[in-house]
């Protein structure tokens, strides 16, 4: 991200944004869907995403030219996502989506044989720096018309990790092409994945690189995963053969923030529905004869965690809109830092509660309150904390003061 130049005035946006009824009923619409979908399988839930609601219009239509969609859209998906503890590939495909919107502007024919066949040779390209730190992305592709499950490395996905977070694969030249090495764990939906977008590094540079999963000198294996709503993998390469190289920076920023966006809103969806769920408890819980929800020590708990979730939702949805609005506004990455610094303390402080307030019943492997906390706990430990997020908006703070002073 550049900072702005001294004097330059702020980015005109539309009018105040407000929900509309068209939003009201995707809403719903992806929401009773992942409710008569619970308990089936992720891979054939995502099938039905796809082919039966139609999201694949929203995840790789990148400026929403073609469908209508906006970030706002891809925000509500996200967070009823969220809410449901989905574990399919959504993250990845959105950022996919992203990635083969700039394709087509460039190499419109390299983007339509990577959405039919990502198996597909590739052109890779030069490996670049971006801008403001040495964080890189990873994310997977996807092939919509296999429909096979997409791939993201979270931790090369750097939505304000640590800094210190090392590339660990690294691209040579190889006799026909760019080889890669290394190992990288964990990655998100790695078992049976045809295609794999991971951060490298190449002579020290680093950029993005897609490898084709199940050929030769990419290999990869299961991990114990914490929240067991989302697989985990490692993924080795030895002389792996990269299928594409993405180094241009702004098409990284751009990933980046689509990456941040969903991120947010996945664990808006999570604190939102262990709210309502924990709401619904305290009604029913009749302890001394009365409901606890009755107690004003209880009522004073839910009130702080109601300003908590509303405050991170008008975060989250003015990140998208502004997003949306006006992409190219430096103050776009400053919403998302303040969207992701909420939702990653909403998620993990809604979660606890829950499970304190239901009492023992919470901890149970049966009940649902610890999936929801296993689910944000995850989320934020691979995609950064509330304090990461707040040390990035400090950073981008002092950028834009610095470009004023100027």
């Amino acid at each position: 991200m550049s900072a702005p130049e001294a004097g330059t005035a702020p980015a005109t946006l539309p009018p105040l944004f407000a929900f509309t009824a068209e939003h009201a009923a995707l809403r719903e619409v992806l929401r009773q869907f992942f409710v008569s979908r619970e308990g089936t399988d992720d891979v054939v839930t995502w099938r039905a995403l796809l082919g039966d609601i139609g999201v694949d219009d929203m995840l790789f239509d990148h400026d929403g030219a073609a469908s209508g969609s906006t970030s706002v859209d891809l925000a509500i998906l996200a967070e009823e996502a969220g809410a449901a503890l989905y574990g399919g590939p959504l993250l990845p495909a959105a950022l996919l989506g992203g990635l083969l919107g700039h394709l087509r502007d460039e190499q419109p024919a390299l983007a339509a044989r990577l959405l039919r066949h990502p198996r597909a040779a590739l052109d890779p390209a030069v490996l670049d720096s971006l801008v403001l730190d040495a964080a890189t992305l990873g994310s997977a592709a996807l092939d919509p018309a296999a429909l096979d499950p997409a791939v993201l490395d979270p931790a090369a996905l750097d939505l304000e990790g640590p800094r210190d977070r090392p590339n660990r694969l690294t691209v040579r030249r190889g006799p026909s092409g760019p080889l890669v090495d290394g190992t990288v764990a964990p990655v998100w939906d790695l078992a049976g994945a045809e295609a794999i977008m991971c951060a490298a590094s190449v002579d020290g540079v680093p950029g993005v690189v897609v490898l084709t999963g199940g050929t030769g000198g990419v290999g990869v294996g299961a991990l114990t995963a914490f929240d067991p709503s989302r697989s985990l993998g490692r993924l080795e390469c030895r002389g792996a053969a990269v299928e594409l190289v993405v180094t241009e920076q702004a098409v990284i920023a751009a990933l980046r923030r689509r990456g941040r966006l969903l991120v947010a809103a996945e664990l808006l969806g999570v604190a939102q529905r262990a709210f309502d769920r924990t709401v619904e408890h305290v009604a029913r819980r009749v302890q001394f004869g009365r409901t606890i929800g009755s107690f004003q020590a209880v009522k004073h708990r839910l009130a702080d965690l109601l300003t908590q979730v509303e405050l991170t939702r008008s975060a989250v949805y003015g990140a998208a809109w502004r997003l949306g609005a006006a992409r190219e506004d430096p103050r776009v990455d400053g919403d998302l830092a303040v969207a992701a610094a909420l939702a990653a303390d909403t998620a993990t402080t809604v979660t606890k509660a829950a499970v304190q307030l239901h009492g023992g019943i919470a901890i149970t492997w049966e009940h649902w309150a610890h999936r929801y906390l296993r689910r944000a706990h995850a989320m934020v430990a691979l995609t950064g904390s509330a304090s990461d997020h707040r040390r990035r908006l400090a950073e981008l703070v002092d950028l834009e003061d610095g470009a004023y002073d100027h």
